[in-house]
Order: C-alpha cells, then sequence, then structure tokens
C-alpha cells in the first residue's frame, strides 16, 4: 500500500524543485522536448527511489541534494540510451524573452557546464541556485573551504572553456 503521506511529500518536492529538474533536463536535453520529457520521468524516479533514504536526510539544502540526483540520473540515462549521441544544442534557460546574442551567451555557459565533471556541475547549478558553500559541502559530503576553493577552480575553469569557444 502506497505511503500517502511520503507520497504528498515527493510531489511537494517536486513542485518545489520544478524549476531545477526543468533546467537539467534542458541543459542535456537540449531541444528535443521528447529526450528532455524522458530525462524528467527518469529523474523523477531517480528522487522517488531515494526519497526518505539516508542520501537525503536534510543534512543539506534540499535543491542541492535534487540537482545532485537530476545530474547523474541525466548523465547516466544518456551514457545508457544514447550512447554516441552527439552534444545538443541548448536553448535560453530563462523564461523572459532575451535577444539572440543574450541566448549565444547562456548556450555557451551552459555548453562550457555540460564538460564538467559531474561533482562540479552539482556545485555550478547549486551556486547559480543561490545555495550556501556550506549547503553544497553538506550535499557532496566535502568541506566548505573545499567547495570554495573547488569553485573557483571552476570559475577559472569555465572561463578558459568559454574564452576557447569564443575564439574558434
Amino acid at each position: 500500500m502506497l505511503n500517502l503521506s511520503k507520497y504528498n511529500r515527493f510531489d511537494a518536492m517536486i513542485v518545489r524543485n520544478e524549476g531545477c529538474l526543468r533546467k537539467v533536463c534542458r541543459l542535456y536535453g537540449g531541444d528535443n522536448s521528447a529526450l528532455r520529457d524522458d530525462l524528467y520521468q527518469e529523474i523523477a524516479l531517480r528522487l522517488w527511489h531515494s526519497f526518505d533514504k539516508p542520501s537525503f536526510n536534510g543534512r543539506c539544502k534540499e535543491s542541492t541534494w535534487v540537482y545532485r540526483i537530476a545530474i547523474n540520473a541525466a548523465q547516466n540515462y544518456l551514457r545508457k540510451y544514447l550512447p554516441k549521441a552527439e552534444t545538443l544544442p541548448l536553448s535560453s534557460l530563462t523564461s523572459e524573452p532575451a535577444t539572440e546574442m543574450h541566448n549565444e551567451r547562456i548556450d555557451t555557459l551552459y555548453e562550457a557546464i555540460r564538460q564538467l565533471d559531474t561533482t562540479d556541475q552539482t556545485i555550478v547549478l547549486a551556486h547559480l541556485d543561490g545555495d550556501s558553500h556550506r549547503d553544497i559541502a553538506l550535499a557532496l559530503g566535502m568541506g566548505e573551504s573545499a567547495v570554495k576553493m573547488r569553485f573557483l577552480r571552476i570559475k577559472d575553469k569555465l572561463r578558459t572553456l568559454i574564452e576557447k569557444t569564443n575564439i574558434t
């Protein structure tokens, strides 16, 4: 029998983190709406299986935990079902109308983020959502100073990747 309390808490968590889930689906699914839908379902399933487990027990901000599960689920899904897939083009990740130049800058940023390893992607996306270094550290099982230092290195790496993109 389904535990309605667990279901209601899970449903509320999905609603609270809808933006995060859509952002990750767009990051990995690009303009392919069917792939974005598949990714969303896969991520929701992984979140359900991880819900109420020790991996999330309130030690970190909920959105940071959701990002971590979502990124891992999306990467695993693509590896499993699209092993030879080329990098997908990205659309704007904002809901507001944007100029073509703005869209290109967002696309370039997310292309660079896609080239980072999973932990670095989690750190960047959680930071973009306003999570503190402390919350990110708790979610990843790292020290706060390690997250700060890693974030500085990630910014340098992103800057280099973006510069390479803009040169070619």
